[in-house]
């Protein structure tokens, strides 16, 4: 069974970040600190607190001389980090920010590390991320989630993480929240905290994959017994079925970085038919836009999947199921599994 995670940059995967909120700048006490037109860079464990609003990130080095993990506290002190760059803090280990204050990132992500603690504040994410191929993340993370404070976070996800998630009963999510559920292997998108199954980060993380539908970094993990031989595919063909999914699934044209990715996989025989499928139906875009209900979902599998508009009875089976138990991975391979795809598939001169 497939997994899913948000994969963040080799530079930040190992990093930690705390937050409170407040804003300002200057001191930083036991902190190198090394600032030029595009960012902050801080080196060390100690405190920085902020005398004055920032247009520009904070970036934390998360190891120390000794090759530790670093401890730094941000306290903004009641002002702002408002930026146009790809974040507004981020990197670093056991970093605690202390409010009240902002940060305010338009195209980026708020606050990107591992282990990410959010006391107090009001933290902003819009619009679509360039360098991440993704919608924009309040708080994107791979370790713990911790809220508090009367904290206000609003974006087009609020939080991305692995594991788990603390938020209190005084503070605000104005948006999507997604987690990887380790026990049902799927990824998981609500809009309320109470909905959120806490679950830890396990061992098994290393065989967790990213599914992407724009994305060309992220990748499909294949062991040796599962590659089967299949035979060349015409590009044009792969191309109309790429094309299609995109039409279909996203609701949208392919860009050209993803159509070719897509198409070459498919070329190359290093995807089948319903490995492609999954890449869109389960990808971030398709679950943050498309992805609100069970009948919506599976009027997309039967359009994407299938060819045609769900049937009633169909339909009616298919939600009853998930509603009852039935995971969204299982209803896919159900679909996928079925003579009409593979139907479907021969057309385009692939395999299902």
């Amino acid at each position: 069974m497939k997994k899913i995670f948000h994969q963040l940059t080799a530079t930040i995967m190992s990093m930690a970040i705390v937050l409170t909120l407040g804003s300002s700048f200057i001191r930083a006490d036991g902190l190198s600190v090394e600032r030029n037109e595009d960012q902050i860079t801080l080196s060390g464990s100690g405190t920085y607190t902020l005398e004055e609003d920032l247009t520009i990130p904070i970036v934390i080095n998360g190891i120390d001389d000794n090759d530790g993990l670093t401890n730094v506290t941000i306290n903004l002190n009641g002002h702002s980090i408002t930026t146009d760059a790809y974040y507004g803090i981020t990197g670093g280990a056991y970093v605690t920010v202390m409010g009240p204050g902002s940060v305010y990132v338009n195209n980026g992500d708020a606050i990107r590390g591992m282990d990410v603690t959010v006391i107090g504040g009001e933290y902003t994410a819009t619009g679509f991320n360039e360098f991440e191929n993704f919608d924009s993340v309040t708080i994107d993370a791979t370790g713990e989630v911790n809220i508090s404070g009367g904290a206000v976070l609003t974006g087009p996800y609020t939080v991305f993480t692995i594991d788990e998630i603390t938020v209190t009963d005084d503070c605000t999510l104005n948006g999507w929240i997604i987690y990887y559920n380790w026990e049902t292997e799927e990824l998981n998108y609500v809009s309320s905290i109470s909905e959120v199954v806490h679950s830890s980060f396990e061992e098994n993380y290393d065989e967790a994959t990213t599914t992407d539908a724009t994305a060309t970094a992220d990748t499909t993990t294949t062991t040796a017994a599962t590659i089967e031989t299949v035979a060349a595919v015409d590009s044009e063909q792969a191309n109309a079925f790429v094309e299609r999914l995109y039409d279909t699934a996203l609701d949208r044209t392919g860009d050209a970085t993803g159509v070719e990715y897509w198409v070459n996989a498919l070329v190359n025989g290093e995807k089948t038919g319903s490995e492609v499928a999954y890449g869109f139906l389960f990808s971030n875009e398709f679950i943050i836009n498309h992805g609100s209900s069970y009948e919506e979902y599976v009027k997309t599998l039967y359009e994407a999947i299938l060819g045609r508009e769900a049937d009633a009875d169909g339909l009616a089976y298919w939600v009853d199921a998930l509603n009852n138990g039935m995971t969204t991975e299982e209803a896919f391979d159900g679909f996928v599994a079925s003579a009409e795809f593979a139907d479907l598939c021969a057309s385009y001169g692939i395999t299902a």
